[in-house]
């Protein structure tokens, strides 16, 4: 996914939205001007041409800074040293960038120049940034965020929490990222920033791509896409590269390639080399995805050869790993070897640690392919020193910041309510003292009308003199009060301003929570590639509803009998995760440490541990589970079964016949000693046979003209009819369909539906 270079690539078409500018300064130049105007006129020529043409800069502040010098014209300085330092950072020269913001940084600080500050820090913050440096990257953005909103610059203050959000991502803190560009995004729809808002929804659309919901993602690429379309914004050929990949891990091939077309022609068009590589290895990816290795093999060696051009080092390893891959594929070791291991090298160098888990364990397949199993092991073991890295198991999470996050954000709209509660009041404390004066105005208006009126009544002026004098000492009293009241409100406001400060300073370590909390629950799931090596006709659909799920799936294979089982605990989000970390840890018990393998004794001795670790005798304490457990013999050539009021589907022969589970739950009511039992059932598999263990997220989504529950009756007839088709189809199908239901418009005009629940569904052919 792109998002860095939607700001930092040059685009010539800026050049035509400041041309006009450009022109105006140029004749200004040619007038009778002073030394220090010359300075300014050549900075801001410089700023024209900062995102645009870097020759340009060049030229303009080698103007500029010898003629502020001779001036000591410190101001002038801080702002060439900055648009020169900009250009440097585009071209990738970060050392030299980084200095040069410290001089315009320093600059700025000796005059206390804070605009000039805020943007030497911004630009300080995107070097480190580059340089991997997160911490002082963060650092410096957050301090520029600071002077952004001590200056109310509203444009300023944007384009922070949007840097900050993409060091967030950078970092893979996913959730802190949507925090701060969702901020950003706020502020640019209510200035009315088109190009800014466009780049806003695409960094959005990353999130939501991470998060592996393609949906949400193609709803704010789409969005992105129609702005800067509107605008007529070259950029948007970025867009259509992240469109492309999402539409490739939807499983959407034609509308992939479509998009990804449409990319390298505007990149061939403008002779970018550096980024036609990025299409090539896209279209790589794309092919190797649907095992089109041919196609990838052309694309994936073109893509090389630019990048290796370009030193393209962090491309490289992606290429080289998609080549190994594609290699794989067509079952040419050698080849995949040499890739792979290049591959491996280079992530290594970069700390690549994805790419370095995924070329180790295909080299260890490889090699275990070939007999060679020292050299199988040898990798097998830096893949799994790759996935701990991923992991960062060295963090220690606590589940219970979950909750104190959802907290956290009802207590701050809570303040933010009593502020603006305080702040209202304060404003009908000063709307009564105007309201007073006003009044007291005209009265001395009148009282002077009538002292010229009625010289004679010297009798009547004393009075009307006292009158006055006493509404005067009321009027002081009253202002006494009012301000006294005025103070008392500033104090509240203060500590209120105080209190919000530190709860927003705790949100980031609460979020950071939960981003590492998610990979946990990610790493205990079993990967569903692991399971196509002994399952390859399966497929898993898995849609949590929020950052954690209450649903889980969990495999095995022992004594040559595959174990697939589906859970939907009680919940979901931060409850349901608590009960499925405890779920798996007990099937592992169970299974592999005890080795119960009937199904229905695998349900009765995972209600026991249920009953024993939550204590729950005599309490009203049932929190628990439905699962379903699937065993498959293919040395008996059968499929044992077991539900704990959770069904299965099995298909032979076109027809479809559902299991029902028990009526029992895991851990659920029951009288004291009453015997609950869960019933085993049996299939022949040695005709084809496909099943399905699904819990009842998918069927309870709403959506359509009416607003309705997908229902069960429809979700089992959409399973019929899909169960001949292959299962990534089935899969796509799946992902088409809920879409197609929750983002139908109703007859209210409502659209889209969110997700009510954990969505899991997996399918098996055997």
């Amino acid at each position: 996914m792109l998002y860095l270079a939607l700001f930092l690539l040059q685009v010539n078409w800026l050049i035509a939205q400041n041309q006009a500018k450009i022109d105006s300064l140029k004749a200004l130049l040619n007038t009778h001007v002073a030394d220090t105007q010359k300075v300014n006129i050549y900075n801001k020529l410089a700023g024209l041409y900062q995102r645009s043409d870097s020759a340009q800069v060049a030229y303009y502040t080698s103007l500029s800074i010898p003629l502020a010098k001779k001036l000591h014209f410190t101001q002038g300085l801080s702002r060439a040293y900055y648009s020169l330092a900009w250009v440097t950072m585009v071209h990738g020269h970060y050392a030299a960038a980084l200095d040069l913001f410290k001089q315009s940084l320093g600059f700025a600080q000796k005059i206390a120049n804070k605009r000039g500050i805020a943007d030497a820090y911004n630009g300080l913050g995107i070097v480190q940034m580059y340089h991997s440096d997160y911490t002082a990257a963060l650092a410096y953005h957050k301090k520029s965020l600071n002077i952004n909103i001590e200056l109310d610059d509203l444009t300023g203050q944007s384009y922070s929490y949007n840097n900050i959000g993409m060091i967030y991502d950078s970092q893979g803190k996913y959730s802190l990222a949507f925090y701060y560009y969702q901020k950003s995004v706020a502020i640019k729809r209510g200035l009315g920033d088109i190009g800014g808002l466009a780049v806003g929804y695409n960094n959005i659309g990353n999130i939501y791509t991470a998060d592996n919901n393609q949906r949400k993602a193609l709803k704010y690429y789409k969005q992105s896409l129609k702005l800067f379309q509107k605008n007529n914004d070259k950029r948007v050929a970025y867009i259509y590269i992240n469109l492309g990949d999402t539409y490739r891990k939807q499983g959407n091939f034609t509308k992939s390639l479509e998009y990804t077309r449409k990319a390298l022609q505007y990149f061939q068009k403008q002779q970018n080399k550096a980024y036609e590589a990025e299409i090539h290895k896209a279209f790589g990816e794309l092919y190797v995805t649907f095992n089109k290795n041919t196609l990838a093999l052309e694309h994936l060696n073109k893509a090389l050869t630019l990048s290796k051009a370009h030193q393209q080092s962090e491309l490289l390893v992606a290429i080289y790993a998609l080549l190994g891959k594609a290699y794989y594929q067509q079952k040419q070791y050698a080849s995949t070897i040499d890739y792979l291991v290049k591959g491996v090298t280079l992530a290594k160098a970069n700390s690549r640690w994805e790419y370095l888990k995924e070329c180790a364990l295909l080299l260890a397949k490889v090699y275990k392919a070939e007999g060679n199993y020292k050299k199988a092991s040898e990798y097998q073991e830096i893949g799994l020193q790759a996935t701990d890295s991923v992991m960062n198991t060295s963090v220690q999470i606590k589940l219970s910041d979950f909750e104190a996050f959802y907290e956290y954000e009802q207590e701050k709209d809570s303040l933010r309510l009593l502020q603006k509660q305080k702040q209202q009041e304060y404003a009908a404390h000063i709307a009564a003292q105007h309201a007073n004066q006003q009044i007291t105005y005209l009265g001395l208006g009148l009282v002077s009308i009538l002292l010229l009126s009625v010289l004679f009544f010297y009798r009547q002026k004393q009075r009307n003199n006292q009158k006055l004098n006493k509404a005067n000492s009321e009027l002081h009293t009253v202002n006494t009060a009012l301000l006294a009241a005025k103070d008392e409100v500033d104090g509240v406001n203060v500590t209120l301003q105080e209190m919000l400060e530190t709860i927003e300073k705790q949100n980031d370590d609460i979020l950071d929570s939960i981003v590492y909390a998610q990979r946990i629950q990610k790493a205990v799931l079993p990967l569903e590639k692991r399971i196509k090596e002994y399952l390859p006709e399966s497929f898993v659909f898995f849609k949590p509803r929020d950052i954690v799920s209450g649903d889980f799936y969990w495999f095995e294979e022992v004594n040559n009998k595959q174990f697939i089982i589906m859970a939907d605990c009680t919940g979901h989000g931060v409850p349901g995760a608590f009960m499925t970390m405890l779920g798996i840890q007990a099937l592992n018990n169970i299974i592999i440490q005890n080795k119960i393998y009937a199904p229905e004794q695998i349900l009765h001795t995972l209600n026991q541990t249920f009953h024993t670790l939550l204590n729950n005798k005599g309490s009203a304490m049932h929190d628990g589970m439905d699962v379903v457990v699937s065993v498959i013999d293919r040395q008996a050539k059968k499929m044992h079964c077991a539900g704990a009021n959770s069904p299965l589907i099995v298909i032979q022969q076109g027809k479809a016949q559902e299991i029902k589970g028990g009526i029992h739950s895991i851990n659920g009511y029951q009288r004291e000693n009453a015997l609950v039992k869960f019933i085993a059932h049996t299939f022949d598999i040695s005709t084809p046979t496909t099943f399905y263990l699904y819990s009842d997220g998918f069927q309870d989504q709403f959506g359509g003209r009416e607003g309705k529950k997908f229902m069960k009756k429809r979700f089992r007839e959409l399973l019929g009819s899909i169960a001949s088709q292959p299962m990534i189809k089935q899969r796509q199908i799946l992902q088409t369909t809920l879409n197609d239901w929750m983002e139908t418009e109703a007859l209210d005009g409502m659209l889209p539906y969110e997700q009510v629940d954990d969505i899991l569904v997996i399918g098996v052919r055997v």
